[in-house]
């Protein structure tokens, strides 16, 4: 039976919701999975044939020791998407680099010193703009301004940031995440924002 480490964090150390239902199902499927926490000094990694990150989602919070963590972990074990694909999609900007391959929402890096001028310019071009920060989850942190004397830039997470223009849609239609595996469509979620939100 192979063995498989489901990684999540001390919040949710029984991993996501609905994650209750993911062991047993594995398991009638020849997989013997557990749910540990990923800084548990105790968790033998290379103990498992498989670790598969879930639900860490304290990692922005402490991005030096996780991306530490997953690379440890990489070199005793097989850690799905790897090591490298933690450390590249943690930091939105990433998104410059798709903007080249994909459509995607436009984007500007900003950091302490760009950041009045290049939000500045934001928002003359696109009106209402979303800052948040590069390296986040969950939408902690995000804003979304119509001025440079916004308060709520008064209370903007710790920097660097990127800046977009506001995609309405969000608010009135929400988003759609299509998971593709070996270049197959093989399911979606619809996510809709609840009243003028657009976290989803």
């Amino acid at each position: 039976m192979t063995s498989l480490l489901l990684a999540t964090f001390n919040l949710m150390p029984d991993g996501e919701p609905g994650g209750e239902v993911l062991v047993p199902a594995l398991a009638e499927r020849g997989i013997d999975a557990r749910w540990v926490q990923w800084d548990d000094e105790g968790v033998d990694w290379s103990g498992a044939d498989l670790v598969a990150v879930r639900a860490t989602w304290d990692y922005h919070r402490r991005l030096p020791d996780f991306l530490a963590w997953a690379q440890r972990v990489e070199a005793g074990s097989r850690l799905l998407n790897g090591a490298a694909a933690f450390a590249w999609n943690a930091d939105k900007a990433y998104l410059l680099e798709l903007a080249g391959a994909v459509a995607t929402v436009p984007t500007v890096l900003l950091d302490d010193r760009s950041l009045v001028a290049g939000l500045s310019d934001a928002l003359a071009r696109w009106g209402s703009v979303v800052v948040k920060p590069r390296t986040g989850a969950g939408g902690n942190g995000v804003v979304v301004v119509e001025s440079l004397r916004d308060e709520r830039l008064e209370g903007l997470a710790a920097g660097p940031w990127v800046a977009q223009p506001l995609v309405t849609s969000v608010r009135t239609r929400g988003e759609l995440s299509v998971y593709v595996f070996d270049g197959q469509a093989v399911s979606q979620v619809d996510k809709r924002p609840g009243g003028d939100e657009i976290r989803v």
